[in-house]
């Protein structure tokens, strides 16, 4: 009696078939091709225009609000303005997301090549923070308000993210290392060019009612 060998190679053919004709479907399985990011800045009522590779994604006609976007290895330029303030301009890159790798399991090889191709390989912050510095600050004091306040949430925020890293991480020491090393220099990064807002601020003194006085000249004896 002769024993009939399974076709490996028939069924992995069926299989590379069977995504090919639904490479959105496969991508999806773990991860999604697309994803929602939300801007907020600083203050609020910013309109925002999001561009990748010189073609408009996105945008928004006042903040806070959220974008769906595709994802992608590029990155993304938020640019936003709002009267009184000077426009700022942030690039957000992408990172590898590691919910990729559960595609390994599910589609093996083909399940990693559909992720790179959809785009679904990486990912976006999921929200985004952009300081809009006023034209002009009216003393030391209001200027270093404002960028003191925005300082101290940002430390605050990377203090929630190390929290995070130390939830999401698992057992994997050196993931978790790379993970809070990445936090650590965006936040040193961010507080880095606020300091330097700071530094290019314009400060000015408002007039006092005694130098908006004009000035009373003694007649002469």
């Amino acid at each position: 009696m002769s024993i009939r060998k399974p076709h490996f190679a028939h069924l992995a053919l069926t299989t590379i078939a069977i995504c090919g004709g639904c490479l959105s479907g496969c991508a999806t399985v773990t991860t999604g091709s697309d994803q929602s990011i939300t801007i907020t800045s600083v203050p609020d009522g910013a309109k925002c225009l999001m561009t990748r590779d010189g073609e408009t994604i996105g945008a928004i006609s006042s903040t806070p609000g959220s974008v769906l976007v595709n994802k992608d290895k590029d990155p993304i330029t938020i640019e936003c303005s709002l009267a009184g303030h000077q426009a700022a301009t942030e690039s957000v890159d992408s990172k590898f997301q590691g919910a990729t790798l559960g595609n390994v399991l599910i589609g093996g090889v083909i399940g990693i090549a559909i992720d790179a191709g959809s785009g679904a390989m990486n990912k976006y912050p999921g929200a985004i923070e952009i300081v809009l510095v006023p034209e002009r600050f009216t003393s030391t004091e209001e200027r270093d308000t404002f960028f003191d306040d925005v300082r101290t949430r940002w430390q605050q925020q990377q203090q929630a993210q190390l929290a995070q890293v130390e939830h999401d991480c698992g057992q994997n020491e050196q993931l978790c290392n790379d993970m809070r090393t990445d936090v650590e220099k965006a936040t040193q990064a961010r507080l880095e060019k606020l300091e330097a807002q700071r530094a290019a601020s314009i400060v000015v003194a408002a007039a006092t009612d005694a130098a908006a006085e004009p000035l009373e000249i003694a007649p002469a004896p």
